[in-house]
């Protein structure tokens, strides 16, 4: 992440790990081949490890994020994302269990009502609790009348303000900044679930795969098979592990048209070969065999049409085609 052009390590030194030394100079000389080998190993594990950064959590929270984000906006933006932050922090605080009954009630009107302030707010409260809960009833020591319409007042006001309760605190919890702990908890649960899922999709789709009759087969006898059943031909797959391989994981498929030079890293004409049997198979089949079909019938006609001298004809048994209608000819 940048801020006005910097990186936040320029930004905020030391909250990445500094860099190792570089110790190509460092001499090896009174090592002994065992210690060097450990010390390699050792070494290969500390760069496979990231180092420990422990503002590394703090930088993946949303208000840092947002404060960073905001850095280059100006004063204005940043008052608005603090005043914003204290109205959150405010709300986590707060214990709508320990409030009074009216004050929970006027908490949810000032959510409902956030463009009302000062005397228009206290006016609107007034109205609302005239309307829904009658007015404000003074209650007279010795007049039981009163006393009693102010307790179903009172009741009314706690039903509704505890109905308020539970609608408030379900909000406060979405506000309630987690505990780093927490933090952590909940996104190596997600990974574990993420690598779950992989793991599980692999297997189905590696059960799926090999469990094709087709495939099944190729696999065991080494060999696909084209064509029509008439005029099927096998091509006997060259290495079997590596066909296996490209067929469950898509790397090593997609290694088989990498070509290792920098300029040019695909081969294009295979991947374009590959797309063009994969959406028409059986038109590549019928030319394949159209075309072994055509060589060995002009191969014939050619023979018919320039026959060989009797004595240049072999007396084995015929081979081909070819060879008996050449030896049937001859004999005339």
């Amino acid at each position: 992440m940048e801020v006005l052009g910097k990186k936040i390590e320029d930004i905020l030194p030391g909250l990445v790990s500094n860099p190792p030394e570089n110790k190509e100079n460092e001499t090896t000389d009174d090592v002994q081949p065992q210690e060097a080998a450990q010390q390699m190993e050792g070494a290969n594990t500390e760069a496979q490890a990231p180092a420990q950064n422990p503002y590394g959590e703090i930088l993946e929270d949303e208000f840092v994020q947002k404060f960073l984000d905001v850095y280059s906006a100006g004063d204005d933006a940043m008052e608005d994302l603090l005043q914003a932050e204290l109205e959150r922090v405010r709300i986590a605080k707060t214990n709508y269990n320990e409030m009074a009954d009216a004050d929970v009630i006027r908490a949810s009107l000032q959510k409902e009502w956030p463009e009302l302030k000062g005397a228009a707010f206290e006016r609107a409260v007034k109205k609302y609790f005239d309307a829904n809960f009658g007015e404000e009833i003074e209650v007279y020591d010795d007049d039981e009348e009163s006393q009693s319409e102010k307790q179903v007042r009172d009741a009314q006001i706690r039903r509704k303000a505890n109905e308020l309760r539970k609608y408030l605190e379900a909000e406060q919890s979405k506000v309630k900044r987690k505990s780093a702990v927490e933090t952590k908890a909940e996104k190596e649960a997600r990974l574990a679930e993420a690598k779950k899922k992989a793991e599980d999709d692999l297997v189905a789709w590696e059960k799926m795969v090999t469990g094709d009759a087709f495939v099944s087969k190729a696999l065991a006898e080494g060999e696909v098979k084209v064509g029509k059943a008439d005029s099927e031909l096998a091509y006997r797959v060259k290495d079997v592990e590596q066909f296996k391989k490209a067929l469950l994981d898509d790397n090593s498929f997609f290694k088989v048209f990498a070509t290792g030079d920098e300029k040019s890293p695909i081969d294009l004409k295979r991947w374009a070969k590959v797309v063009a049997y994969a959406l028409d198979p059986e038109g590549f089949e019928s030319l394949i065999y159209a075309s072994g079909k055509n060589a060995a019938t002009g191969k014939l006609l050619d023979e018919l049409e320039n026959p060989a001298k009797p004595d240049a004809i072999k007396p084995s048994a015929p081979s081909t085609l070819s060879q008996a209608l050449l030896g049937a000819i001859s004999k005339r």
